[in-house]
């Protein structure tokens, strides 16, 4: 190798060390010579560190030579984002020569955006009637109704292949998908298409048949980009799984970044057991981070996301870890103790405070309701990032950037507010009639702030093409941490990635949440219950969808960094609208963890 090119890998591996900071489970990750890992990374255990760590040395090492490149995939939008901002931090802070020589040598984007620009540019191979930039694009459980309503329609047939095809996806089962595919995609060409929409997933199914009918793409893209890496491994659903495959060849390095216990989204196909399945099938080499970066030795939020996944994990808690907790008569009780307390940090110097519910329902109303009644200033963060309404907002906010910069022009920091302003404006009067108007509205004004603070240095070409990405990707969510609101309201699944001083997760309530798994770890007899509380039996025996649910809970006590406040109540309110008694539920009393009353817990702080 070149002295220069030795010298390159010496100095960027002096960093990668400095960044480690003696952690060999971290530094392992990263310099090993395997070409196909999985990396299990808990919250807080330096999972940015080491994947960033491992895409500058593989960079420096030679593994992937220039002018070749890393690709980083992540499942959603979000994470993509986040992934970006992290690998682009991580490579300008290496030393001159390396931050250079690597600009622009790390692709990150989402399944979906990689599917989309494969499809812009090789529409015409699949036979598709029209470029996808004149489609649109739609959630999967709308599209059905929007060709209807655009006069279009199917055979029974046709909907028996589309209604298959998805529920296959939902529940992970990736060898009848790779059935599906080819007919699912005759459905897309022949219906869909032809009425101007694209469903969401179709942009999947179609890449995949893509690289079937096109090994010579294959072949470039894998030679391209010689080593995949991939972010929140545990997300990927199987028709991702099966496009990832498909973006593979032997020669391929594959290094997968992840928390299984993490894994929320079984609901929309998040596979069952993804790490075991992908070491077989990828011939994967499983690797662990060992030391928590996030929490000190001590830290109560540190001992309490560790005893949670001992318990997912079937293994002994160390300690007597205590989570706090409030359980209250009625639902507006509940309710009622989460805004005098939200209130109450608000008033003194709490920092920034997220109230993270399972799903919207009555109690998230309660709550908002109470709010509202205190002057408590907070962001509605219910909405859903794939929902036909926040569809349509990005949808305007890009018109308005077309229209503002047309073509190439670019977009100057002065044109940058006035047409956040614009859509703003817009929002905030109602007259497109979004419930969560709003809530964009204060996106749009930490999205101003993110420009000030972080892109000022942008020429107005990038700038513009920034700005367009977000609302492409749908990306806005990721700038809540300059919102003006000290108060946040969202799901857990929305706040992944994402941390508070304090956080508060109410309805802890027996079949609110954990749901319906209820009924079924009572048939099974998994579950020991009493008027006043429930309890898991045997820990060893838990079904998947339990283990989710646990893993939810773990997501928000991890997102908080000083404080976490959890409460139920002994009632709840039904589909009809009548309360029902109940319990707390079984997460609220699992094995070695000790609860305390909020009152105590505050007092002992």
């Amino acid at each position: 190798m070149p002295g220069s090119q030795g010298d390159l890998r010496d100095s960027v591996r002096v960093v990668i060390e400095g960044r480690c900071g003696g952690d060999e489970s971290q530094l392992l990750a990263i310099l090993t010579r395997s070409r196909r890992v999985f990396v299990e990374a808990p919250a807080g255990y330096g999972k940015t560190t080491a994947m960033t760590g491992r895409a500058c040395w593989l960079l420096a090492s030679g593994e992937v030579p220039p002018p070749k490149r890393v690709m980083a995939l992540t499942f959603s939008v979000a994470a993509a984002r986040r992934m970006r901002a992290d690998m682009s931090a991580a490579l300008s802070a290496l030393p001159g020569p390396a931050a250079r020589r690597f600009e622009g040598r790390v692709m990150t984007t989402n399944f979906h955006g990689l599917a989309w620009a494969l499809l812009r540019r090789y529409w015409r191979s699949l036979s598709l009637p029209a470029c996808v930039d004149e489609l649109s694009m739609l959630d999967d459980n709308g599209s059905v109704g929007e060709l209807i309503s655009r006069g279009g329609g199917m055979t029974y047939d046709e909907k028996n292949v589309v209604d298959s095809f998805l529920s296959s996806m939902r529940r992970g089962r990736d060898e009848d998908l790779r059935r599906l595919i080819c007919p699912f995609n005759k459905v897309i060409r022949d219906r869909f298409v032809p009425n101007g929409i694209l469903p969401y997933s179709a942009m999947i199914s179609l890449a995949i048949e893509l690289l079937a009918l096109c090994p010579k793409l294959r072949s470039y893209l894998s030679a391209a980009y010689p080593v995949v890496l991939v972010d929140e491994a545990q997300d990927t659903n199987a028709l991702c799984y099966i496009f990832l495959n498909g973006l593979l060849s032997e020669e391929s390095g594959i290094c997968m970044f992840g928390d299984p216990i993490q894994r929320v989204y079984g609901f929309i196909g998040a596979m069952t057991g993804l790490k075991e399945k992908a070491s077989t099938d990828l011939r994967l080499l499983p690797l662990e981070l060992e030391h928590n970066h996030r929490f000190s030795e001590g830290s109560i939020i540190g001992e309490l996301g560790a005893a949670i996944r001992s318990n997912m994990k079937g293994g002994p808690v160390g300690g007597t870890p205590r989570l706090p907790v409030l359980i209250s008569s009625t639902q507006q009780g509940e309710a009622a103790a989460i805004v005098s307390k939200v209130a109450e940090l608000a008033q003194g110097e709490g920092g920034r405070t997220a109230i993270l519910v399972r799903k919207r329902g009555p109690l998230a109303d309660l709550i908002m309701d109470g709010l509202d009644e205190e002057g408590v200033s907070y962001f509605n963060g219910l909405f859903s990032d794939t929902s036909s309404e926040f569809m349509a907002f990005n949808a305007l906010a890009l018109s308005k950037i077309a229209d503002a910069a047309p073509g190439e022009k670019g977009v100057s920091r002065s044109a940058a507010n006035r047409i956040i302003e614009s859509v703003s404006e817009e929002l905030l009067s109602g007259s497109k009639g979004f419930e969560y108007g709003r809530s964009y509205a204060m996106l749009l004004g930490a999205l101003r702030k993110h420009l000030a603070a972080d892109c000022a240095a942008m020429s107005p070409s990038e700038r513009r093409d920034y700005i367009l990405s977000i609302f492409s990707e749908g990306s806005l969510r990721r700038f809540s941490d300059y919102l003006d609101a000290g108060v946040s309201m969202m799901t857990v699944h929305s706040a992944k990635g994402l941390e508070w001083d304090s956080v508060f997760i109410p309805g802890v309530t027996r079949l609110d949440w954990p749901g319906g798994m209820c009924i079924q770890c009572d048939r099974a007899g998994m579950c020991s219950r009493s008027a006043q509380s429930c309890r898991i039996v045997d820990m060893r025996r838990m079904p998947d969808g339990l283990i989710e649910e646990i893993g939810l809970l773990y997501v928000g006590v991890t997102r908080a960094r000083k404080a976490v406040y959890v409460s139920a109540s002994m009632q709840r309110r039904t589909k009809s609208g009548d309360y029902q008694p109940t319990c707390p539920s079984c997460l609220m009393s699992l094995p070695g963890i000790a609860p305390v009353s909020w009152a105590a817990m505050d007092a002992e702080s």
